[in-house]
């Protein structure tokens, strides 16, 4: 270094070294936060079922799929963060953005291509 300060050649190296600092620092916040958004959908899901077969229960239906259809509508909140829609599977709850469904068990109309 000289005594009028630093070159612009330093300058450079110095914000290109931060630049590549913070592409790592927002790329971990990212991450988080899609495993936060994935565990928020997961207890909704849990919560959904446990309040769905008490649906069921206190007003002596069966499941189908206009019976879900209706149960969700009386959900008056937003359930998954990432705005996945939710079916009723092999009796569970499935959101087509956050579920890992096997390949022979995927309802088509909710994935695509």
């Amino acid at each position: 270094m000289n005594s009028k300060g630093y070159t612009l050649v330093e300058l450079i190296i110095v914000l290109v070294i931060l630049s590549i600092l913070s592409l790592f620092v927002v790329s971990s916040v990212l991450k988080y936060t899609q495993l936060a958004y994935e565990s928020v959908c997961l207890t909704n899901r849990k919560v959904i079922r446990q309040n769905y077969e008490q649906y069921l229960f206190s007003n002596n239906q069966n499941h189908s799929d206009a019976v879900f259809e209706e149960f969700m509508l009386l959900m008056d909140h937003e359930i998954c963060p990432n705005r996945g829609v939710f079916i009723y599977h092999q009796d569970g709850i499935i959101c087509s953005k956050h579920s890992n469904i096997e390949e022979d068990t995927q309802v088509p109309y909710l994935y695509a291509k």
